[in-house]
């Protein structure tokens, strides 16, 4: 029961902040534009051109690149509590005798917006969306005495599950709806460039709800994908965790965006927070493991570099030695597997023989029937790349895990006696180790494990028993 009073609360505030007091800011912004300027502020660019000429607001985001973006496009609906309390700070300090008829400006000081905004910022970036009771109490009553002394009427800072209010607060909502449902009408039949015209309209609507934006900037967003405008999705998704920070849709927007940038390391951290702030789907799952693998972070031989592992003991000459046998063991299997050979023929188009993933991947199959541990791993190398078979992370694991359960140490030819490192299964323990560690298809486990019977971790092994 606790937790349930804590989500209420947290959803009491988290409305306050970020629907009904910023719009509620907005309005006070248009009056006050309209008297200082003697012209009703319009939301487009020449508007925000011309706010960005108030001194001291280009130096303000000159280091936030998003704000000074959503002045720029002169939508104020863009503009979240924290954005619009600067404004007016500023509008005041420039013109400090002008008086509203609706409000009391001197309820607006410094010290209030700053309050205000501060807030707003804890409830946005705190990573959890419970909060207790005593700190709500406290919180709401300062917020409360706050914006009902700027002239903000009680019964908005309500839900706005109380309909009349969202009639008050959004006039326009009905209206953005409309266009909302013409837009996926036109996305369910991949008609992506009409889908962006109805979207852009009840975008730039005024008053519309802040869940509706971001839902409207959500679906262009994906539009823009769809055509290929990634830099248009991008800013969109930017837009959608600007107006709802705690949806996970406009951090799956973005890693998406960035993914198809060939920005991965930045889109494996989107698709992380939306994971975080609730998304179930398996895609987005899919989305954050293939990225980090296309990131480079389980680089199987980033450790090899002495200058990254810190290993006094390492010996370039004695290293290349193990390498030059590892390339021999890598021989060994492509002589005793042919159809792994021709699969690296295929993989790398070599032998006369043109590139083809696709005949790659019916080769490594093939040789990993038989028993080839380097079959196993090439083929779930392909699988997680989606190269020549469809990709699919966790049966690529799988293909790993049946590597590992191969014997670590294999004779040289059958017959002779001699040990060598199995380099399928040795590759295979790397990829688990940096899979569990990276939780790439995998629940995070004990990654030493694996890491510990890597080529990284035997090499280094062998290098320093040669050096003492």
């Amino acid at each position: 029961m606790s937790e349930d009073i804590q989500e209420k609360n947290y959803k009491r505030l988290f409305y306050v902040y970020f629907e009904a007091a910023p719009c509620f800011l907005r309005q006070v912004f248009a009056e006050y534009w309209s008297l200082v300027e003697s012209q009703e502020w319009q939301n487009n660019k020449i508007s925000g051109q011309k706010l960005l000429a108030v001194p001291g607001l280009k130096s303000l985001v000159a280091k936030a690149k998003s704000q000074r973006q959503s002045i720029e496009t002169g939508n104020s609906n863009l503009w979240d509590l924290s954005l619009l309390s600067d404004i007016l700070i500023l509008l005041k300090k420039e013109h400090p005798n002008a008086v509203l008829g609706s409000v009391d400006l001197s309820s607006f000081s410094k010290k209030n917006l700053e309050w205000l905004k501060s807030t707003r910022n804890k409830l946005a970036h705190s990573g959890s969306m419970k909060i207790e009771t005593s700190l709500f109490e406290k919180l709401w009553e300062e917020t409360e005495k706050i914006l009902t002394s700027m002239g903000m009427s009680s019964d908005l800072l309500e839900s706005k599950s109380n309909s009349s209010n969202v009639d008050k607060i959004y006039p326009n909502s009905k209206e953005a709806e409309e266009f909302k449902l013409k837009g996926n009408d036109y996305f369910n039949k991949q008609q992506y460039k009409e889908a962006v015209a109805e979207y852009t309209k009840g975008i730039e609507l005024e008053s519309v709800p802040l869940d509706l934006l971001g839902v409207l900037y959500s679906n262009r967003s994906i539009c823009y994908l769809c055509l290929g405008a990634y830099s248009g999705a991008k800013e969109d998704a930017q837009s959608v965790i600007t107006l709802r920070p705690s949806w996970f849709r406009g951090y799956l927007r973005l890693g998406s965006a960035l993914e198809k940038m060939q920005k991965y390391k930045k889109a494996v951290n989107y698709f992380k927070l939306a994971i975080q702030f609730g998304d179930p789907s398996a895609s987005t799952v899919d989305k954050l493991q293939y990225c980090i693998v296309k990131s480079g972070k389980e680089d199987r031989f980033v450790a090899t570099d002495p200058d990254l592992t810190g290993n006094k003991f390492f010996n370039a000459d004695v290293f290349q030695t193990v390498l030059t046998d590892l390339s021999f063991i890598y021989t060994t299997q492509c002589l005793e597997y042919p159809d792994y050979m021709k699969g690296l023929q295929f993989l790398n188009g070599e032998g006369g023989i043109p590139q083809d993933y696709f005949r790659a991947a019916e080769c490594f199959t093939k040789a990993a029937q038989a028993g080839s541990s380097l079959g196993l791993v090439n083929l779930a190398v392909l699988m997680r790349e989606g190269k020549g078979v469809t990709r699919n992370i966790p049966e690529a694991h799988g293909q790993l895990l049946r590597a590992a359960e191969l014997p670590l140490y294999r004779e040289v030819f059958p017959g002779s006696g001699i040990e060598c490192i199995d380099a399928g299964v040795s590759n295979a323990y790397n990829y688990l180790g940096l899979a569990y560690n990276f939780e790439i298809g995998v629940i995070k486990d004990k990654p030493q494990v694996y890491m510990n019977q890597s080529p990284i971790h035997i090499i280094e092994n062998l290098t320093i028993q040669a050096c003492q």
